[in-house]
């Protein structure tokens, strides 16, 4: 009787995840790039990490949309998850010192800045990573990643060999 319920289960089981593999497939990809093109095709896609499952992507949707998206590797490939962007004005800040700043979810900001100027962005004593736009040597990205968020800290554009402080801005 035992074996009878045992051998019941694991058939039930194994129709379970069939049907849930049919009904429900998830979009996969052999790398993180090709999962984020497929969801937004036309975008320039600026990596800046793969690590382990996960892949960090900004993007430029046109010269006024920066963005960025994780990519997370699962057993059956890469996926793209959750796109933030929002309209950057790229020739404001090709032209002015301004520290504008966005967010992904509660783990991310991110921003474009001007390296050439000898300046760097810092969060509280930390110094952001800095990811190049490739064919842009004006214009980089800038960024924090945290997993408690950034609540209560001030963003700072510092010049590199004074310590200046020219341009600052509250997180919330």
């Amino acid at each position: 009787m035992m074996k009878r319920w045992l051998a019941a289960l694991f058939i039930l089981s194994v129709l379970s995840v069939a049907i849930g593999i049919v009904a429900f497939p998830m979009d996969t990809y052999d790398t993180p790039l090709q999962a984020m093109k497929s969801e937004v095709k036309k975008a320039e896609y600026i990596p800046a990490y793969t690590e382990d499952n996960q892949a960090l992507f900004f993007f430029r949707l046109n010269d006024h949309a920066l963005g960025a998206a994780y990519s997370r590797k699962n057993w059956s490939g890469w996926r793209s998850g959750m796109m933030t962007w929002s309209d950057e004005e790229f020739e404001r800040i090709e032209q002015e010192h301004v520290l504008n700043h966005q967010g992904h979810g509660d783990t991310l900001i991110f921003g474009l800045f001007h390296p050439e100027d000898n300046v760097e962005v810092m969060l509280g004593d930390a110094t952001s990573n800095v990811v190049p736009i490739e064919g842009n040597d004006a214009l980089a990205i800038w960024y924090f990643e945290r997993e408690q968020g950034f609540s209560d800290h001030t963003l700072r554009l510092v010049d590199k060999q004074t310590g200046t402080i020219l341009s600052e801005r509250n997180v919330y």
